[in-house]
């Protein structure tokens, strides 16, 4: 492998709205709307895929005012995915390659929120920015089975 060949390669095959609803439409830009974000995380051993599905919120006090979820499916090639599996036989995703897929998968959740609100107050409510090597503190084993 050379120095410009990539370390871990796999392509994005699919992207998903999984939730987007705006359960109150708000009028007023100045109100204190609070932004969550979390994300959920799986894999298809036998496709050799995992997803990153991140989840935004808008939050007005205790209120969910918008909910958004994205679904974002990598394949690994089988080199990579090799390079996944441990001495036990598992699949172990390091940390830094999930947190590279789930800044993907943010940007994409970005311009879904982006479209989806589009002539909409929370359009112009802006999706921070977030440091996910706070979020993805762990490799993702996936159990062999």
């Amino acid at each position: 492998m050379s120095d410009s060949t990539p370390k871990y390669q796999f392509a994005i095959v699919g992207i998903r709205t999984e939730q987007f609803a705006i359960l109150r439409e708000e009028k007023d830009l100045n109100i204190p709307i609070e932004v969550q974000a979390g994300f959920k995380v799986g894999g298809d051993l036998e496709k050799h895929m995992v997803s990153v599905n991140p989840i935004i919120r808008f939050m007005y006090g205790q209120e969910t005012l918008l909910l958004l979820e994205c679904g974002c499916h990598f394949l690994f090639t089988e080199e990579t995915w090799e390079r996944c599996r441990n001495s036990d036989g598992h699949i172990q995703i390091p940390k830094d390659l999930l947190t590279h897929l789930g800044v993907i998968a943010l940007g994409t959740v970005r311009g879904i929120l982006h479209a989806k609100t589009e002539g909409s107050v929370y359009n112009h409510h802006v999706l921070p920015p977030l440091n996910l090597t706070e979020v993805f503190k762990d490799d993702l084993l996936l159990n062999q089975i």
